[in-house]
């Protein structure tokens, strides 16, 4: 059993299990990990990618959108013993109608659209 310290804190042996782990998941490529875990777990250095490229790419988009298999989440009983969050009631926000005569200029057309009346359903 090797009792080698790593950057990470972990021994070896958890760090190789932590990356056996992480290689599971269907978004690997997609995980950071630790600069030193590339050269010594002999893992493929990624391109790199500007913000503009990866917009451009949709990637995030692409992968929020394919089909996943994965099991569905059930929630079939209370999370954190049925813990309730309480709720503020919202502000009381004085509103004020002004009333303001309207001024229209006669040598400009009148400011609005006039919409043709839908059928009423019959």
């Amino acid at each position: 059993m090797s009792t080698t310290t790593n950057p990470s804190g972990l021994s070896d042996e958890d760090e190789m299990a932590l990356l056996k782990l992480l290689q599971a998941q269907p978004d690997f490529e997609c995980l950071p990990l630790p600069a030193y875990w590339y050269k010594k777990y002999n893992i493929p250095s990624r391109a790199a990618q500007g913000p503009k490229e990866y917009i451009e790419s949709n990637y995030a988009m692409r992968r929020a959108n394919e089909q996943k298999d994965l099991p569905p989440l059930i929630i079939d009983e209370p999370q954190q013993g049925g813990k309730l969050a309480k709720v503020h009631p919202p502000d009381a926000t004085p509103i004020e109608v002004v009333a303001r005569p309207f001024v229209w200029d006669q040598t400009k057309p009148f400011p609005a659209v006039i919409c043709p009346e839908l059928p009423s359903p019959s």
